[in-house]
């Protein structure tokens, strides 16, 4: 009996779990958690209530959780752990480290604080792009395309929550099943020579659930679409900027980069080639050429920042019919974050091609359509994160084949492709549109044969642009998050 006793004494004298560790395996009495799921360890119990225990976090970064003794606990930059910051005047329980003396203001440590004449704490306030350089105050975003007056705006502006909506611009009504209807209050900025106007809706805070679309309405200018959001914006959906028969909000139908209108020789051998495709970031793909030179697509035009604010140029189209419109134009800028929850996405896809067989009157003849190129999607916020699954896609729309077959639009992360061809001879598929997968965006061409009826078909629109500027010119995505084309990133600007 005394040997057992003493080997149940080296087992535990060598460092084999005790069983409490067994049974409490989110204890951290050795100030290590290892559970990613619990990746705090609350040494004094203020977050959980029980000392030496890992806890959760899902937290703001910036944020004041509480007080361990005269160190404050705060959310860390990645929202993923607490930071413990010593306060050299001690600790608020309310606002965290206190940092002014009476009836002194003070922005240090990535903090503004304000104290009354008898040195309590009345405001405090986390400088998500810190202090400013000579002032007692945080550094505020400057958006994107001259929108600074509307975010201060922003300030007082509604919490606006949308479900399953339309949002038809420039009326700016919104539809809902859920909602009824309403309208919301948007101030129109001037759009820059050969650019567009923008509709600036200032809000306090954004939430888009389930599937948002925002279009035109077909009445005047077609402006591109803006939220100003003074706090955090959360999708937890699909918000697309898109067409239901008129351009797409923010979309270009005229200039240089709209793609060639094909030709039409019915009166002679019978000679049928496709339109041009719109032109992005890219040039539009080419309409596929036969005893006619190729058509070409439209012209690529730079802008990589997405200033101004525009979205993608037209394919070409006989002038009585719809064009395949160019993908719509979205910029979402917040002071705080901006969020896309699991499977969520923003579209701002180019369209496809105008397909329909041809009518056989003077001035009235339809060729294949070129594809809409891709539009612009800009996000802006100190900390944008892309959730599991989440897709942002400024993707062309292809062309329609050479005897007229549609082609398929942009669904999710799957490209846009040409329209097949079905004849047996004498015709070429649509050219497929711009993404991150297709960068060759024209229609085959045909060698000429002396035969009659000819068909070539039409170019597809080139990929667009996507920009997200944050404070450290990174940002947070999942493994499994998608993006075509690839963002180009920055800085945000400040004032």
């Amino acid at each position: 009996m005394l040997k057992w006793a003493s080997f149940l004494f080296l087992i535990s004298a060598c460092g084999f779990p005790r069983p409490a560790d067994v049974l409490d395996p989110h204890s951290c009495a050795n100030g290590i958690c290892t559970d990613p799921a619990y990746p705090f360890c609350d040494e004094g119990g203020e977050l959980s209530g029980t000392a030496n225990t890992c806890v959760a976090v899902a937290c703001t970064p910036g944020d004041f959780a509480t007080c361990r003794g005269d160190a404050e606990l705060s959310c860390n930059s990645g929202g993923t752990t607490y930071d413990a910051v010593q306060c050299a005047r001690g600790c608020d329980p309310t606002s965290g480290c206190r940092l002014c003396e009476p009836n002194q203001t003070v922005c240090a440590n990535g903090k503004v604080q304000a104290c009354d004449a008898t040195g309590a704490v009345t405001s405090s306030e986390a400088c998500a792009l810190g202090c400013f350089e000579d002032q007692p105050r945080c550094r505020e975003i400057a958006p994107s395309n001259g929108l600074a007056p509307y975010m201060d705006m922003a300030a007082s502006g509604p919490d606006l929550a949308l479900e399953d909506a339309t949002l038809s611009v420039p009326s700016d009504v919104v539809t809902s099943p859920k909602g009824g209807r309403m309208t919301l209050h948007s101030i129109t900025v001037a759009g820059p020579p050969n650019g567009v106007p923008i509709h600036v809706f200032p809000v306090r805070s954004l939430s888009l659930t389930g599937v948002i679309t925002i279009l035109s309405d077909g009445t005047g200018v077609i402006p591109a679409v803006a939220f100003a959001v003074y706090r955090d914006v959360r999708i937890d959906g699909t918000v697309a900027v898109t067409s239901n028969g008129f351009e797409p909000p923010g979309a270009i139908t005229a200039g240089v980069c709209v793609g060639t209108t094909g030709i039409v020789d019915i009166t002679g051998v019978g000679y049928f080639v496709g339109s041009g495709g719109g032109g992005g970031a890219n040039r539009g793909g080419n309409g596929g050429g036969q005893y006619y030179s190729a058509r070409p697509g439209g012209a690529a035009f730079l802008n990589p920042d997405l200033q101004p604010l525009q979205g993608g140029c037209s394919g070409g189209a006989p002038a009585t019919f719809t064009p395949g419109f160019g993908g719509g134009a979205i910029q979402i800028t917040s002071r705080s974050s901006i969020h896309l929850g699991v499977n969520s996405a923003i579209e701002a896809n180019g369209i496809i091609g105008f397909a329909a067989m041809p009518v056989e009157l003077p001035g009235a003849e339809s060729t294949p359509g070129g594809g809409g190129a891709g539009g612009g999607i800009l996000l802006e916020a100190p900390l944008v994160v892309l959730g599991s699954g989440a897709t942002l896609t400024a993707n062309g729309g292809a062309g329609t084949s050479g005897d007229w077959n549609p082609a398929s639009p942009t669904t999710g992360r799957t490209p846009s492709f040409g329209g097949n061809c079905t004849l047996a001879s004498g015709c070429t598929r649509g050219g497929h549109g711009g993404s991150i997968e297709n960068i060759d965006t024209s229609a085959p061409s045909i060698v000429f044969n002396g035969e009659q009826q000819l068909y070539t078909g039409a170019g597809g629109g080139s990929v667009g642009y996507i920009r997200i500027n944050t404070s450290s010119g990174v940002y947070t995505k999942a493994n499994d998050a998608f993006e075509s084309p690839i963002p180009s990133t920055g800085n945000i600007a400040t004032r």
